[in-house]
């Protein structure tokens, strides 16, 4: 896993915006037991600026399930303990109940599970530290990704089950500019436009070509996603490997954060809508 992590990096540090990561540090955290992943936490100058998360595959290889820069990383344990304070699961200063247990998850955003005695599991966003409403924390736990189409192999997604890392190159990179085009909440009118037919991530990175940023919203798993969210660009991977041409990874801003996630869009085709979002309507 170290090795497909460090491999990884370099290749994103021979591009852009991934070149501060040439000389940075790599730490491994393993996600919680069963979840099968792990966070690697990139650190340049002792300040954590960038991750890796990293899952492995049911052929026994490993796959880049999201990577991202910015400074507000994902699994920070002194936000958590923020809003476990400010829900009234536990006083300031103070700790959990006894028998309380505390998970990072991963399936298709991070999280983190906390169970109480006696209570249901109260599932918290990892990146913005929101709750779950009970209703999307039923419907996450029963959310399953399935990234290889049922057939077992792992496609759309950089795996090193492709014989190995040399099989994959990075190639293009386009990204819109930061702007207001971070949180779909500032602006709600896409929910009146018609939602946009994609069917392959390569569909998905022609609509962004034409529009620049896309909303996505899953109709069932927006608690597991984490959405709504904005598309602002994608990241382009290629590939030898014949039964696994290409990768593409779409830009993700964290809202009212210097964060930019990168999602494999294969993970959200058939998983949701995209629509335009309103600021990109006049360029259409």
């Amino acid at each position: 896993m170290t090795q497909f992590a460090e491999e990884t990096v370099s290749r994103l540090s021979a591009h852009a915006p991934f070149t501060a990561w040439a000389d940075a540090k790599l730490t491994y955290t393993p996600l919680g037991p069963g979840t099968h992943g792990w966070l690697v936490t990139i650190t340049a100058q002792d300040i954590p600026q960038w991750y890796l998360i990293i899952s492995a595959s049911e052929d026994g290889g490993y796959i880049l399930s999201e990577y991202g820069i910015g400074t507000t990383l994902p699994y920070s344990q002194a936000s958590l303990g923020e809003r476990l304070v400010a829900e009234g699961l536990m006083r300031a200063g103070g700790g959990l109940p006894t028998g309380s247990t505390v998970r990072m998850l991963y399936n298709v955003s991070p999280l983190w599970q906390i169970e109480l005695p006696d209570q249901p599991p109260v599932y918290i966003n990892a990146l913005n530290y929101e709750r779950l409403p009970e209703q999307q924390s039923l419907t996450l736990t029963s959310y399953k990704r399935d990234l290889s189409g049922g057939t077992g192999q792992v496609k759309g997604v950089v795996s090193s089950s492709d014989m190995t890392m040399d099989a994959w190159r990075v190639g293009q990179t386009a990204l819109a500019p930061r702007s207001h085009s971070d949180n779909p909440y500032d602006n709600l009118m896409w929910l009146t436009t018609t939602d946009l037919p994609a069917h392959s991530s390569t569909e998905l990175r022609g609509l962004l070509e034409q529009h620049r940023v896309l909303t996505f919203r899953s109709q069932d798993g927006n608690a597991a996603f984490g959405a709504p969210f904005n598309i602002t660009g994608w990241h382009r991977w290629i590939s030898k490997n014949a039964d696994n041409r290409g990768a593409t990874y779409v830009a993700v801003p964290l809202a009212h954060t210097d964060t930019l996630r990168f999602l494999p869009g294969s993970q959200l085709i058939g998983e949701g809508k995209f629509y335009v979002y309103p600021q990109s309507l006049s360029q259409t």
